[in-house]
């Protein structure tokens, strides 16, 4: 999916393919479905049975399908949710499964379409038997445009084909486990994880400016892009930038990282913040709360050890969350 060739709506990040407005500058590449022109600052919503108020920053992480995105969110009780989470319902009908999908908030199950954990905040699943989704997979794009292939690539639920070279990703060029979900050309035989095929972010807008207060600690606005002219190095892990950046939108200053660099070093820093937040409303929200703090807290020790192994010498800021201890939910007495 590329960003260049592609037209889509800076409130959902879908595709723009149906009515839709934009903006009368040329030079502006603004777009929004109808639908999402419309949508009502506040509304009801399912999720925890509060009030849900659209938000349009244009940046943050989606806290229920656990991707960076671009567009317009509804705040939901103290989290984030993206417009395509937000138009889900609790209960489902998915065409890659036969039965309806319900949402359990305490569903720990591996996830059937990716095989990750649903994260602390449940995922779907079914009643009549062991299948399980999440909303990262529920939020998959149907059918994608690649430059791999001349013909459309189409979301794939199993595979049945026991050819050892049919199961290798033609991208990665790694072996796909045949039981999760995947991209495929049905006239040319090309196979991809869906990873691959869409990027790591793939709902986030090129050339985005992000401000110093939202996810990252330079001093300046930073920019999105999707690569960098040169390949030059990352500030943090000294690796050429060969991937998504951040880049300083002032041109008299060099700063450049990987996106994921960049956003690791603010996390690590402020899970901390987050968890002490989350402690101050725990008699508020209750048990359901209290699981969110015990998932916190084991995310924020993972992100700390991915941080020293991407190069704790080039990243001296993470040195930083080592003056806090990692806190555990209050227990009951």
């Amino acid at each position: 999916m590329e960003e260049e060739t592609d037209r889509r709506c800076d409130g959902c990040m879908l595709p723009v393919s149906t009515l839709f407005y934009y903006c009368s500058e040329s030079e502006c590449h603004f777009y929004l479905h109808k639908h999402c022109a419309e949508l009502p600052r506040v509304k009801r919503h399912w999720f925890r049975q509060s009030p849900a108020n659209l938000d349009s920053r244009s940046f943050t992480y989606c806290d229920l399908c656990l991707r960076y995105c671009s567009g317009f969110f509804y705040e939901i009780r103290g989290l984030d949710v993206c417009l395509r989470c937000a138009e889900v319902r609790d209960v489902i009908e998915f065409q890659g499964h036969e039965h309806l999908l319900f949402y359990d908030f305490k569903c720990r199950e591996r996830c059937n379409g990716c095989g990750a954990d649903p994260g602390p905040y449940g995922a779907f699943r079914c009643g009549k038997c062991s299948f399980t989704l999440d909303f990262k997979c529920l939020s998959l794009p149907q059918s994608v445009v690649h430059k791999i292939d001349q013909h459309q690539l189409n979301l794939t639920y199993h595979d049945d084909n026991d050819y050892s070279k049919h199961l290798h990703c033609d991208i990665c060029e790694v072996k796909r486990d045949r039981s999760l979900w995947y991209y495929c050309c049905s006239i040319c035989d090309t196979s991809a994880h869906p990873d691959c095929i869409l990027g790591e972010f793939p709902f986030l807008k090129y050339g985005i400016t992000l401000s110093p207060r939202y996810w990252h600690t330079h001093r300046h606005d930073v920019q999105f892009h999707r690569k960098a002219e040169g390949y030059p190095n990352c500030l943090f892990c000294g690796q050429r930038c060969r991937r998504e950046i951040v880049k300083c939108a002032e041109s008299t200053c060099n700063y450049i990282a990987h996106f994921e660099c960049s956003i690791l070093v603010e996390t690590v820093l402020n899970l901390p913040i987050a968890l002490e937040k989350g402690r101050e409303r725990e008699e508020e929200l209750g048990e359901e709360l209290g699981e969110e703090l015990r998932m916190l807290g084991i995310e924020q020790e993972k992100l700390r050890i991915k941080a020293r192994e991407k190069g704790a010498k080039d990243l001296p800021e993470v040195e930083q969350a080592d003056s806090y201890q990692m806190m555990e939910p209050t227990q009951e007495e």
